[in-house]
């Protein structure tokens, strides 16, 4: 066999091998941190690169921070400056829809009604005029009664939250499921599961118009580049804030399971909730990516003004609102993709920017198959050419395929918004090259050196 031959059959084996790792981390089969490391660069490298700029003007958010704390008082505020604002929002500003990235799971007991009642029933239960007393001033201490008819007056949104540990407490009560288990069957086998939740205060909830969990969907290194769009408990299947604010503002009666299927490109669609013709695809595990917007992508406005009636009419009339916080105190802080410090609220604000513009990424079902297609097919390419041409050549070939995939990705990224994960196939492009360069290095210095010796042997059996 020829040196040539020779370098072939290992340069060829070494790309096999490389292709059959790579298929076992897409699979699941073998984890290769590296691969996984170089999938989330890339795509946080396309969201900061493709980021919607401007202001929404759509949505709004209203935010408790630190000039509402210094006003308003420490939180949690009692219910009646919530309900001064939400008849604000609702009766002054006129939004359109007001959802709570805050959760309202127990009684708020600061007016000292429950003190009141208990004096009435115990030790001072004789006293008539005490209890007549106690009924007039019911209505202006029973702040969750003032709240509850305040969330009536217009599309409002309650807030709550799932707990996946073992053993969580069930906190409040929670909405009506969006789906049945049986209306979804297999298709919920891999979403998250919940143990517990904090629900809302039922008193609260009887009124709104609906309510949806705020629950994010880190990933392993702990960036959200996902939100759940279901969670399960029990037998049924819950929605996310975002959803429930976008369905309330549309004065949407229902939401739609879309379940494309059958042969052709179908085959690839995601699953998707449907409102009112808006899509929200998401993947496998119930995850939907989140369009971050730029910096500066949404207008915030001090809860405090919203409460006292000084906040400019035309920044709310008609708009969305989020109510959440920024102040440092009330750590509601995430890490995504465009920033290590990213108030919680902005990310729902962001996914609805993105249900409304109808721009969310998508991963194809069949992406396992798709990846493993490719990567094999890179990889059999590269691996047979690269051994057979000079190293100059290789490196141009090697580049050209990198970029092809590059830009084959990121046409499916602005066409399509279908996101495919980069981090195999540019290294089974990198490590082609880088496998096939070493060897055939060290094959070479091994011919120079196994030459070498035989001319040394040569020369010394002559002077002999």
């Amino acid at each position: 066999m020829t040196l040539r031959s020779r370098r072939f059959i290992g340069q060829f084996t070494l790309s096999a091998t490389l292709i059959i790792l790579l298929t076992l981390h897409l699979t699941g089969l073998v984890h290769l941190g590296f691969v996984e490391i170089l999938d989330n660069a890339m795509y946080d490298l396309k969201v900061q690169a493709t980021t919607a700029q401007g202001v929404d003007d759509r949505v709004v958010i209203v935010d408790i921070d630190d000039k509402s704390l210094q006003t308003e008082g420490r939180w949690p505020w009692p219910r009646e400056k919530l309900a001064r604002m939400l008849n604000n929002l609702f009766e002054q500003y006129g939004a359109a829809a007001v959802g709570f990235d805050i959760v309202f799971s127990e009684p708020d007991a600061s007016s000292g009604l429950p003190v009141l009642e208990a004096l009435a029933t115990n030790e001072l239960k004789d006293q008539p005029l005490f209890t007549e007393m106690l009924e007039q001033l019911r209505p202006r201490l029973d702040y969750d009664k003032r709240m509850a008819d305040s969330l009536a007056k217009g599309s409002s949104v309650l807030g709550y939250y799932f707990n996946v540990n073992e053993g969580a407490e069930r906190i409040a009560t929670l909405p009506k499921p969006l789906f049945t288990q049986e209306q979804l069957g297999s298709l919920g086998g891999s979403f998250m599961q919940a143990q517990g939740y904090g629900g809302a205060l039922p008193q609260l909830l009887e009124k709104a118009t609906a309510a949806g969990f705020y629950n994010s969907l880190p990933d392993s290194d702990g960036v959200i580049r996902r939100m759940p769009v279901m969670i399960g408990f029990q037998n049924g299947y819950y929605t996310s804030l975002p959803i429930m604010l976008t369905e309330a503002a549309m004065g949407a009666k229902e939401i739609r399971l879309v379940n494309p299927g059958g042969d052709g490109f179908n085959r690839f669609l995601p699953h998707a909730l449907d409102i009112d013709g808006l899509n929200i695809p998401f993947d496998e595990e119930g995850g939907v990516l989140v369009p971050y917007r730029s910096q500066g992508g949404y207008r915030y406005v001090s809860a405090t003004d919203v409460i006292s009636g000084q906040a400019p009419a035309r920044q709310l009339e008609g708009r969305i609102v989020l109510v959440g916080t920024t102040a440092p105190g009330l750590a509601d802080i995430r890490v995504t993709p465009v920033s290590e410090v990213f108030p919680g609220v902005e990310i729902h604000a962001s996914l609805l920017s993105g249900i409304l513009d109808q721009n969310l990424k998508w991963k194809p079902r069949e992406i396992t198959t798709m990846s493993v297609i490719s990567v094999v097919i890179l990889g059999l390419v590269i691996g047979t050419l690269l051994p057979m041409t000079t190293p100059l050549i290789a490196a141009i070939s090697t580049l050209g395929f990198l970029v092809l995939v590059l830009a084959l990705d990121i046409w499916a990224w602005n066409s399509m918004h279908m996101d495919f994960p980069l981090g195999a196939p540019m290294v089974s492009v990198l490590g082609m090259f880088v496998v096939n360069m070493s060897y055939g290095f060290f094959i070479e210095s091994r011919a120079k050196g196994q030459i070498g010796r035989a001319s040394c042997r040569e020369r010394v059996c002559y002077v002999v």
